[in-house]
């Protein structure tokens, strides 16, 4: 394989014309509250809102996008609007007498701006998780709750890439310094995140834990997400329901007893008929995961059975409100009297969507409805709009409204009457499944040479990939054609328009240009589909021959001459992230799939996250290669690959893993055998 010269200094060259500085823009001191807290659904996150122009954006959405629900809901909002307004212009026609010289008139406004938006909640009767809040930033910034940091009307000072390198390196250190040293203060830190005992067992996992050398013994935040609302549950109901899922065909189920002789105590069985003389699966994913725990076994507290699906995404999907009734409960120490629907009962208005149910009630998404679907072709990369601080909180489409037709996993609708204990490999925010550690494609080595970051030939980012994702099916081309792949493939062949990217500029400060798509597309980017159509029905599939540009497939070792690489999503979660992430080249990383390791490893100093919808892939290769005119980010692009490499070796070896199932073995035998009369807690 012949590999392009590096670029000893950046070559692009940019529309000077189209220049056009934060600072310069025109916007009333009211354009940010309009756009960002009356309307639940900014512009720059919702691609099929823009108008199509030289950014390549899809056209606008026809007024169906809004239902007449939306409109009721929308009507008290345009109300609270002009009160509100009444409020800022009192507040800013006192500032000329009443000013305090400590306090800048900027940020002045930035407050009444949030006094404004808590009069709007407390006025709607939204709670503190309302999507309209926002987490503490400064006069320049803020970080909302769909996972993304953006930026007031004014220009800041320091790229917005550079605070987030900078908050991650203090998040990380502070993960790593705050972890707990003994069993007692494991112990006491379950009690302040959990407000509960650990389950039965816990010391001698601490133990385990420390024998392996695990650090982040604290980290299990995911995990109990997982957990927390089958806590309301009994113990039975837990038993019964288990047995209940195993009737799928598509599980496996795992029995352990701790009494059993040595190296007997776990036996797989499949519950597919085809199957089932085969078990125990020697080679199946649950085995590959479950066999090394084999010497804990004889620790467990009790015998107990766990069904595991054999497919690669979630299960079971509740409603919001479902779930919420669920973790109060648990969170007062109770647990459902009846089981019809886990003695939930539905409040929400009978014209609201399945879609709308499955989200907070002051949700952009509950507030809005779901898009409507863009039209076909109208898959563009959208205009640059944020980037993640949140990984998990990104995923949301409750929150992200406008990522919800570029990924399958976010079109997730009720499918269930009752909390169901599968356990699934991956899952996606809204689903209400338990978690399992998949070891699909690891290893503690990867063979083939992997030079060192600055010796590697080739400073594009590069991916390599089968079109998986959606199923390719004729009647269903909305979705596949917004699947990531699909997606991807266009993305490495964009040439026409232009394209805005932020700067950092030589002089210093920050700008925003206009750069010739063709220019960043060749300077940037690798990205090809590899093989030929496949899961497809015949029609579509020759459809497929003639959109996309197959590419030859590149083994990893070519692969490994790109300083930076790029992880997406396939059919489900992505086996080569571990592979990928001990390497010595950056990883950009965009998932819909919430995975073991989503609040172990720290975006920003591990990996990049990249949005969904790919909006800040351009920024993100601007910023650390560098275009004429602006100061490249090198150092840190090599600092975020070593880290990320640093982190597979220290805390995802196969002892990690281990220690992580152990955990999750406790947390659900407590579930699966604890009675009225006995909790199943550890004791002190």
């Amino acid at each position: 394989m012949v590999l392009p010269e590096p670029m000893s200094s950046p070559q692009l060259k940019y529309e000077a014309s189209s220049k056009r500085s934060r600072a310069g823009s025109q916007h009333s001191p009211l354009s940010f509250l309009t756009r960002s807290a009356l309307v639940p659904d900014q512009p720059q996150s919702a691609p099929f809102m823009y108008g199509r122009g030289s950014t390549g954006g899809p056209a606008m959405s026809s007024p169906r996008g809004v239902s007449r629900r939306a409109l009721g809901r929308l009507l008290p909002l345009s109300i609270a609007a002009v009160v509100l307004i009444g409020l800022l212009w009192h507040s800013s026609s006192r500032q000329d007498t009443e000013a305090k010289p400590t306090t800048s008139a900027a940020w002045q406004i930035v407050l009444d701006r949030e006094k404004a938006v808590a009069y709007l909640k407390q006025s709607l009767g939204l709670n503190e998780s309302s999507s309209a809040s926002a987490l503490p930033g400064g006069p320049e910034h803020y970080y909302d709750a769909a996972g993304q940091l953006r930026f007031r009307q004014i220009k800041p000072a320091k790229h917005p890439i550079s605070i987030l390198i900078d908050r991650g390196r203090r998040d990380w250190e502070n993960k790593l310094n705050r972890q707990s040293k003994t069993l007692d203060e494991a112990v006491r830190e379950y009690k302040r995140r959990y407000g509960r005992a650990p389950p039965r067992g816990f010391d001698k996992w601490y133990k385990y834990a420390r024998e392996k050398d695990h650090i982040l013994v604290d980290e299990y935040d995911h995990l109990w997400n997982d957990i927390e609302p089958f806590l309301a549950l009994r113990g039975p109901t837990v038993k019964a329901r288990t047995a209940k899922v195993a009737t799928d065909q598509n599980t496996v189920t795992a029995s352990f007893d701790p009494q059993a002789p040595a190296g007997k105590g776990l036996f797989i069985t499949p519950n597919r008929e085809t199957l089932r003389d085969q078990a125990p699966l020697q080679h199946g994913r649950a085995y590959q995961v479950l066999h090394p725990l084999e010497e804990i076994i004889p620790d467990l507290p009790v015998a107990f059975n766990m069904t595991i699906s054999e497919q690669d995404s979630g299960f079971s999907v509740l409603p919001y409100d479902h779930v919420h009734h669920l973790r109060n409960l648990a969170r007062g120490g109770k647990k459902t009297a009846v089981e019809d629907k886990d003695g939930w009962i539905d409040k929400r208005p009978r014209d609201d969507s399945h879609i709308v149910r499955m989200c907070p009630p002051d949700s952009r998404m509950a507030l809005l409805d779901a898009p409507v679907p863009p039209g076909v072709g109208q898959y563009d990369v959208p205009p640059f709009h944020s980037y993640i601080y949140d990984h998990a909180a990104a995923q949301d489409t409750c929150h992200n409204r406008g990522i919800y037709w570029y990924h399958s996993a976010g079109r997730i609708t009720q499918n269930r009457q009752e909390l169901l204990p599968m356990f699934v490999w991956s899952k996606a925010r809204s689903h209400n499944d338990l978690t399992i550690l998949a070891e699909d494609q690891y290893q503690p080595r990867y063979p083939g040479r992997d030079p060192e970051w600055d010796d590697k030939p080739s400073a594009k980012l590069v991916w390599r990939g089968s079109l998986t994702g959606s199923a390719f099916a004729v009647g269903n081309e909305n979705s596949y054609k917004g699947s990531p792949r699909f997606r991807l493939s266009h993305l490495g062949e964009a040439r026409s328009g232009g394209r805005e990217v932020d700067i950092e500029l030589e002089s210093g400060g920050i700008d925003t240009i206009v750069v010739p798509l063709r220019n960043l597309t060749e300077r940037f980017l690798d990205l090809a589909v590899t093989g030929r159509p496949i899961q497809c029905d015949e029609s579509v599939c020759e459809e497929l021959k003639k959109l996309i540009n197959f590419a030859p497939r590149m083994n990893h070792e070519d692969l490994m001459q790109h300083k930076y690489v790029l992880d997406v999503d396939g059919n489900g979660w992505s086996g080569r992230f571990h592979k990928l992430l001990s390497s010595n080249s950056l990883v950009m990383k965009s998932t819909m799939h919430k995975e073991w390791w989503l609040d172990r490893l720290t975006p920003w100093v591990h990996y990049v996250p990249v949005n969904v919808d790919y909006s800040d892939i351009y920024n993100l290769m601007v910023y650390f290669e560098g275009i004429e005119g602006s100061v490249p980010h090198r150092d840190q692009a090599r600092s975020i690959a070593s880290e990320g490499a640093a982190f597979a070796r220290a805390h995802w070896r196969q002892e990690d893993m281990d220690v992580w199932m152990y955990r999750m073995l406790l947390e659900w035998s407590r579930l699966y055998s604890r009675s009225d009369i006995d909790s199943f807690d550890y004791v002190d």
